[in-house]
């Protein structure tokens, strides 16, 4: 059974503009700094907001 509270959430929002993340096996964060991902990035792609997120033990980046 899945309930509200076993997830946990929040947004990161760079008011600098969009971020560019290269590709690879990191990310940099605004705010939060450098993460190291399970599967590499296979191009280059820019953002502006990150949604951080756990379910149970896990992380995620989305």
């Amino acid at each position: 059974m899945k309930r509200k509270k076993d997830r946990q959430s929040f947004t990161v929002y760079d008011g600098n503009g969009k971020v560019t993340i290269s590709p690879g096996k990191k990310i940099k964060i605004p705010t939060l700094g450098i993460f190291r991902l399970w599967e590499s990035i296979p191009y280059t792609t820019a953002s502006q907001t990150f949604t951080i997120s756990r379910i149970g033990e896990k992380w995620f980046v989305s």
